[in-house]
């Protein structure tokens, strides 16, 4: 089982807490498991993935160092929406999409809310302009 909080990542076997702090021991706001075992984390200005080493250690990879947006120095990451062939992270202005290769940076309409998936559908609240989904080509659909 894993969670965030503000000393970093927590991981319970069923026995032991282990603690896993961030790279500039950022809060934990968002957590969410991947397809290959990763597990995703978000924070302040930091997002990225840890995954098993030989050791039986988590050991962690950042993401976000890959990113040139001038805004994620002030964003939080909030939310992980983990797709079949994508790794959604969230702020409350943006999007990073990781599909396990790079980075892309989508600009919703508006500030968003938490993006959820329906029957293979990414669907997005935007305060003040409704319901919006998230296409294959990273196009964003008001519904």
């Amino acid at each position: 089982m894993y969670a965030g909080n503000n000393g970093g990542l927590l991981e319970f076997d069923g026995a032991v807490w282990q603690q896993y702090p961030m790279p500039e021991n950022q809060t934990v706001r968002a957590v969410a498991t991947g397809r290959n075992g990763e597990v995703f984390c978000g924070g302040f200005a930091e997002f990225g993935f840890w995954q098993m080493n030989p050791g039986g250690r988590l050991s962690y990879t950042s993401l976000s160092s890959q990113v040139r947006a001038e805004h994620l120095e002030k964003e939080e990451i909030w939310h992980i929406l983990p797709m079949p062939d994508y790794v959604l992270f969230q702020s409350f202005s943006t999007i990073y999409k990781y599909d396990y290769q790079k980075i892309t940076v989508l600009q919703p309409p508006n500030s968003i809310m938490f993006a959820r998936e329906v029957n293979g559908r990414v669907l997005l609240p935007v305060i003040g302009r409704g319901l919006f989904e998230l296409l294959p080509d990273n196009v964003f659909r008001f519904v």
